[in-house]
């Protein structure tokens, strides 16, 4: 497990993510900036965080790296040179940059978000034309995308697997798979009592992937899904149909919402 720290936060609110021996002999920085992203419920995509390789003591208020930390206003700290942070690269090897059993009380990653937007958009939509033609073209996107997804179902019995990109992605998901996914799976889809279920839990506990798994494996068992998620709401059908839902258009999402086999 490596202690993390999003720059920005208080020191005091650093957190665990657990690498199995799995993750850390198979797989790459690519997938843990994944995992911290679900585990710290960031809202910026994955591969545009940056993963800095530290090691600062916890329980050394004189260490001159965390006096930094806890003096210096975050937005002006420099991590490699003031921090001596060594900056991980996506196609790099967890086991090559992390070691398997990292020093304990010791905060092991700084997690560096990008800068926050600051230049005003050159072009405003105001042109009800332009306007038309960008949903249009966002429209035909989604289409395309959904489309990927429904020819290119993973195996979800794999250890290891991809799911393709839905709109609002950035890149596809990649899953380490979990007995505990395949076992949830297998009960939701074998129960004859229920026909819905509510997935709760802390953030980092892999909802996120769980719900992909589900959506491939509805869309194999040739079922309607509604998926709603932040930025992208609409009703997906096994042939690539899709029916768009606004944010504001509750009325029909909870309509479709309401169809028998969806």
């Amino acid at each position: 497990m490596v202690l993390c720290l999003v720059l920005g936060k208080e020191v005091t609110d650093r957190f665990i993510f657990d690498i199995s021996i799995e993750m850390w002999t198979s797989m790459k920085i690519s997938h843990l900036q994944n995992g911290i992203k679900e585990k710290a419920s960031l809202s910026v995509p994955a591969y545009k965080i940056k993963l800095w390789k530290v090691a600062i003591p916890t329980k050394d208020m004189n260490d001159e790296k965390m006096k930094i930390l806890i003096n210096k206003s975050h937005e002006f700290i420099n991590v490699k040179e003031e921090l001596r942070g060594e900056l991980l690269d996506a196609e790099d090897s967890i086991s090559s940059k992390i070691e398997n059993v990292p020093a304990d009380n010791h905060i092991h990653i700084i997690v560096e978000l990008p800068k926050p937007a600051t230049e005003k958009r050159k072009l405003e939509d105001s042109d009800e034309e332009n306007g038309n033609l960008k949903k249009g073209k966002l429209l035909k996107n989604d289409k395309e995308l959904v489309l990927n997804l429904i020819n290119n179902l993973p195996d979800t019995n794999d250890k290891l697997f991809t799911v393709p990109a839905l709109p609002g992605d950035d890149t596809d998901t990649v899953i380490y798979n979990r007995s505990c996914y395949i076992y949830l799976r297998d009960f939701i889809l074998n129960d004859k009592i229920f026909n819905r279920y509510c997935i709760t839990g802390n953030p980092g506990i892999g909802k996120v992937y769980f719900g992909r798994i589900m959506l491939v494996e509805l869309l194999k068992q040739k079922k309607s899904v509604l998926i709603d998620y932040e930025g992208f709401t609409a009703w997906i059908e096994p042939n690539g149909s899709l029916l768009k839902i606004n944010n504001e258009d509750r009325t029909t999402y909870r309509q479709v919402a309401g169809q028998k086999d969806v």
